[in-house]
C-alpha cells in the first residue's frame, strides 16, 4: 500500500514537473512572437524605443511598469448640471422671497413694540413726529425693495417662461447636444495632440547627441573592421578562441539597427573575463567572475532551480571574488545586466529599458543563498543585503536594438570601475570597437580611443 502511494506521488510529481515546464516555455515564445506579429502588423522592421517599452511593458507589466509616465491634465469631461443657469436663477429667486418674508413678518412686530413701548399720551409732540418720520421712511425703502423684487422675480419668471419654450422646442438638448460634441472634440483633439508631441519628442530624442564622451577609432583601425564585417565570404573564420569560431557571418549582427545574438554577447563577457584577470593579478586585487548568458536561464527555469548550475561554479568561489556579472535575457527580446558587488553586498540591476528587475533580483539573492550552504555549509543572512532595482540615472537606450550593447557596456564598464557615461549616440562607435575586439580576440587592459 505505501509503494502504491509513493508511486502516485512519484507520478503526480512528474506530471506537474512536465505542466511547470510547458508553461515556461509556452510563456518564453509568447513574447518574441508576439514582438514579431507587431512588427508585421505594424509594417515596419524596426520598433522606437516607445514601442519596443509598450510591447515590453504589456508582456511583462510588473517589471516595465514606470517608463514614459507623464503626468496629464486632468479635464473634467462632465457636463454641467445647469449649464444655462436655470438652477442658478431659481436659488437666487428662493433666497429672495426667504429674505422678502422675514421682512414683512418682523415689520408688525416693529410696529407694535412701538406702540407699547411709547405710550401716545405721554410721548411729546416731537418725539411722536420722529417716530412717524421713521415709521414711513421704512415703508418707503420696503416699497422700493418690493418694487425691485417684484421687477426681478419677473425678470426670472420670464426667463425661466422662455426656458420652458425652448425646453418644449428641443433647442435646449441640441445646445446641450452641441456643447457635448464641442467638449469630446477639444478633449479627442488634446489627446491626439499629446500623443503626436510624445513621438516628436522620441524622434528627437534619438537624432539629437546626448552627454557622453565622442569617441573614435584610429584611421587602421576603421579600415580594420570594414575588412572583418565585408572583406571576404561570410563564413571565413577570423577568430578562433574560447571554443568559439568568429566568422565574418556572425558579426553581421555587430551593424548598427541589429539585435545581437548569444554568441557574440558571451565571447565578450569572456574577452571581459580574460581582461579582469590580467589586472587584477597585476594589482594583486580580488578578480570578478563573468557568467555567461545561459546561466540566469537555467537557475531561473521554473521559477528558481539550483540544481541546473549547482555545478557551475565547482572551482570557483564566488564569496572570493571581487564582482560578479549575470547578463539576463529576457524571453528572447530584451538583455539587461545584473552585478553581485560582493564586498558591498549589494546586488544592482542595470536596465536601458527601465525595466525593476525586480524577479532577477530575488532570484540571485536566493542562489547566493543556496551557493553559501552548499559550499561553505554555513548559514546565509539575506538580511544583510541590498537589493537595487535598475536606477534612473542608467543609461537608456534610444531605440528598441541596442540593449545587448548597452548590457556589454554595463559590464565593460563598471568591471572597471569607470562610471557609466556613455550614451545612445556612443553605440554605433562601441559595435565598431566590438567588431575590433571580437575579430582580434582580446581587449587591451591599457586600451584608449581618440576623443574628437
Amino acid at each position: 500500500m505505501a509503494a502504491e502511494c509513493a508511486k502516485i506521488r512519484q507520478d503526480a510529481w512528474r506530471m506537474q514537473r512536465r505542466i511547470d515546464r510547458a508553461i515556461e516555455r509556452s510563456e518564453n515564445s509568447t513574447v518574441p512572437m508576439y514582438v514579431a506579429t507587431q512588427k508585421r502588423v505594424d509594417g515596419v522592421g524596426k520598433l522606437s524605443r516607445r514601442e519596443y517599452w509598450k510591447l515590453l511593458h504589456r508582456a511583462i507589466p510588473s517589471e516595465y511598469r514606470e517608463e514614459f509616465t507623464k503626468k496629464k491634465i486632468v479635464v473634467d469631461a462632465r457636463p454641467s448640471n445647469d449649464p444655462f443657469g436655470v438652477k442658478q436663477f431659481k436659488q437666487r429667486n428662493l433666497e429672495m422671497m426667504r429674505q422678502l418674508a422675514i421682512t414683512m413678518k418682523q415689520l408688525p412686530q416693529r410696529k407694535q413694540n412701538s406702540k407699547t413701548k411709547v405710550p401716545l399720551k405721554t410721548v411729546e409732540t416731537k418725539a411722536e413726529s420722529r417716530l412717524k418720520d421713521a415709521l414711513n421712511e421704512e415703508m418707503d425703502e420696503y416699497r422700493h425693495v418690493r418694487v425691485d423684487q417684484d421687477d426681478l422675480i419677473e425678470q426670472v419668471e420670464q426667463q425661466l417662461s422662455q426656458y420652458r419654450i425652448e425646453r418644449e422646442s428641443g433647442s435646449i438638448e441640441q445646445q446641450h447636444d452641441m456643447w457635448v460634441a464641442e467638449r469630446q472634440w477639444s478633449l479627442l483633439a488634446d489627446q491626439v495632440i499629446a500623443e503626436e508631441l510624445e513621438n516628436m519628442f522620441d524622434e528627437v530624442v534619438e537624432e539629437i547627441e546626448e552627454e557622453g564622451p565622442d569617441l573614435a577609432l584610429p584611421e587602421e583601425d576603421e579600415a580594420f573592421v570594414d575588412h572583418a564585417l565585408s572583406g571576404g565570404p561570410g563564413n571565413e573564420v577570423l577568430c578562433q578562441k574560447f571554443n568559439i569560431d568568429i566568422t565574418r557571418n556572425l558579426l553581421q549582427c555587430l551593424h548598427p539597427g541589429q539585435w545581437l545574438n548569444d554568441e557574440i554577447i558571451n565571447f565578450y563577457f569572456q574577452m571581459l573575463a580574460e581582461r579582469d584577470a590580467v589586472i587584477h593579478r597585476g594589482l594583486g586585487i580580488q578578480k570578478s567572475h563573468f557568467f555567461n548568458s545561459f546561466f540566469f536561464s537555467k537557475v531561473s527555469e521554473g521559477g528558481y532551480n539550483f540544481i541546473n548550475v549547482r555545478r557551475w561554479t565547482r572551482k570557483i568561489d564566488l564569496f572570493a571574488m571581487d564582482k560578479i556579472f549575470i547578463p539576463v535575457n529576457i524571453r528572447n527580446v530584451h538583455w539587461c545586466l545584473a552585478v553581485i558587488f560582493m564586498s558591498e553586498k549589494r546586488i544592482q540591476y542595470f536596465d536601458s529599458m527601465n525595466g525593476a528587475g525586480t524577479e532577477c533580483l530575488n532570484i540571485l539573492l536566493r542562489y547566493l543563498g543556496d551557493e553559501h550552504q552548499h559550499k561553505k555549509n554555513e548559514p546565509f543572512d539575506p538580511s544583510e543585503w541590498v537589493l537595487v532595482e535598475s536606477q534612473p540615472d542608467t543609461p537608456q537606450q534610444g531605440n528598441s536594438h541596442d540593449c545587448g550593447m548597452f548590457t556589454c557596456m554595463f559590464a565593460d564598464y563598471l568591471s572597471q570601475n569607470k562610471e557609466l557615461t556613455f550614451r545612445q549616440p556612443n553605440m554605433k562607435f562601441f559595435r565598431r570597437r566590438m567588431v575590433l575586439r571580437t575579430a582580434q580576440g582580446s581587449i587591451p587592459e591599457d586600451e584608449d580611443f581618440d576623443q574628437k
